[in-house]
């Protein structure tokens, strides 16, 4: 069974490491192009997987073609790749922004096997946790075979397509949320003295074990805050300040503008 990803990125790059690396599939299985050949030579030497040409050997030699390339280049390039698709009728997987499957039909035909995934960027690091669906045309075969092909970069979520800008916003955007988070964190430290990269050593493992703490013991946010919090202690000062300063409204707003716009990507 051979896998070809269009496109040698970030995120193409971290599922193929996460395949090698886990065994998933022989490197030799696994066929990239791209139009930039120093992220295409980077890819291979790294991996050792085959590269190829053009799109229409990449085509022809996968059963899974996943299209890793920015959303408006996938509008561009999709039309152009109809007839070889509907040639070789690969299972089409992709991980386009704001694409919606209905949206990729119109492109390249309604009678196309589609699944439509929506990982994040700690897939860099086999932590990413993914959304996937699929149309009518996918096989249980082949949606289980992509499903556990993610599990190397993490954990796969089935979910049904409506949900997917709220995924996106959750998952997909949040890590940069939670980034920003850290290193205001850090900042607030730097200004009282703290060396900066100490502050977001410190900073960065402190959200890390909440979110460890979170997931393990099951319990709501909102008691492990109250566990945290001591009567007339520094931190149910420090949340009164988040709160009066609108830290949660903040938050709820920045994920309705992320849905937002995944509506307006999607057309």
């Amino acid at each position: 069974m051979n896998f070809g990803f269009l496109g040698a990125g970030n995120m193409a790059s971290a599922i193929v490491k996460g395949m090698c690396g886990s065994k998933f599939s022989p490197s030799e299985n696994i066929y990239v192009y791209d139009i930039s050949k120093t992220a295409l030579d980077s890819l291979a030497k790294t991996c050792n997987v085959k590269t190829v040409l053009n799109t229409d050997e990449l085509i022809g030699k996968c059963e899974f073609l996943f299209i890793a390339v920015k959303p408006q280049v996938c509008r561009e390039l999709l039309p152009q790749l109809k007839g070889a698709i509907n040639k070789y009728r690969p299972v089409v997987v992709s991980m386009a922004a704001g694409m919606a499957i209905e949206t990729l039909e119109k492109m390249i035909g309604k009678d196309i096997p589609i699944i439509r995934m929506m990982p994040n960027i700690n897939a860099v690091i086999n932590e990413s946790v993914t959304a996937v669906c699929k149309n009518d045309n996918v096989t249980p075969e082949a949606f289980k075979t992509v499903s556990q092909l993610l599990t190397c970069i993490g954990q796969a979520i089935p979910m049904e397509e409506k949900f997917f800008g709220i995924f996106t916003a959750m998952a997909s955007n949040s890590p940069a949320f939670t980034y920003l988070f850290i290193d205001s964190l850090a900042r607030g430290a730097q200004k009282l003295g703290m060396n900066k990269k100490l502050a977001l050593d410190i900073a960065a493992r402190a959200v890390y074990g909440s979110a460890k703490m979170l997931i393990e013991t099951n319990e709501h946010p909102h008691e492990l805050i109250d566990k945290v919090s001591s009567p007339g202690g520094s931190t149910i000062e420090g949340i009164c300040v988040l709160s009066e300063e609108g830290f949660e409204a903040s938050l709820v707003k920045a994920v309705e503008a992320c849905v937002s716009k995944d509506k307006i990507l999607n057309g």
